[in-house]
C-alpha cells in the first residue's frame, strides 16, 4: 500500500504539469490575439478615414501593416512548442485558423486598395463583405475549440 503513494503523488504532479502547460499555451495565444487589438482598431479606423477621402493606396498600405503583423503572429504560434495535453493539435489549428481568417480579411482590404478602377473595388469590397459575413462563425469555432481544450485539461476560461 505505501508503494502507492509516490505513484499518486507522480500522477498528481504529472496531471497539475500538464494543466499548467495547457494553460500557459491558452494564455500565450490569448495574449497575442490582445497584442493585436490595439493595431487592428487603429487599422480599422484608418481604413475608414483614408476610404472616405478615396485614399486607397493608403489603405493598402496600412492593410499590409496589419497582414505583416499577424503573418508574425501566426509564426511565433507555429514555432511555439505544444504541451503534450488532450486537444493541443486541435486547440492550436482552431487559433491558427481564426489568426489565417484575419489575414484574410486584411489581405482583402489590401487588394481593395490596390484595385484599379471602381468596378475592380466593388468586386474587391464584396469580396471582403462576404468575409466578414463569416466573422461570427469562425470565433465562435476557435472559441468552441478553447472552450473544450479548457475542459479536457481541466482550465477555466473568462468570458468577455
Amino acid at each position: 500500500m505505501k508503494r502507492t503513494y509516490p505513484l499518486l503523488l507522480v500522477a498528481i504532479l504529472f496531471a497539475a504539469c500538464n494543466s499548467i502547460s495547457a494553460r500557459s499555451y491558452n494564455n500565450m495565444c490569448v495574449a497575442k490575439e490582445n497584442a493585436l487589438i490595439p493595431q487592428i482598431e487603429v487599422t480599422e479606423n484608418s481604413v475608414a478615414a483614408f476610404a472616405q477621402e478615396s485614399k486607397f493606396d493608403s489603405v493598402a498600405a496600412v492593410s499590409q501593416r496589419m497582414v505583416t503583423s499577424i503573418e508574425k503572429t501566426i509564426a511565433e504560434i507555429e514555432k511555439a512548442p505544444l504541451p503534450s495535453v488532450t486537444g493541443g493539435e486541435d486547440f492550436k489549428k482552431a487559433y491558427l485558423d481564426y489568426f489565417q481568417y484575419m489575414k484574410k480579411v486584411y489581405a482583402s482590404y489590401k487588394k481593395w486598395g490596390l484595385a484599379k478602377n471602381d468596378e475592380e473595388r466593388g468586386t474587391e469590397i464584396q469580396n471582403v463583405q462576404a468575409l466578414i459575413k463569416t466573422q461570427k462563425m469562425v470565433l465562435a469555432k476557435m472559441q468552441s475549440a478553447q472552450r473544450k481544450f479548457a475542459a479536457e485539461n481541466n482550465l477555466t476560461v473568462e468570458k468577455k
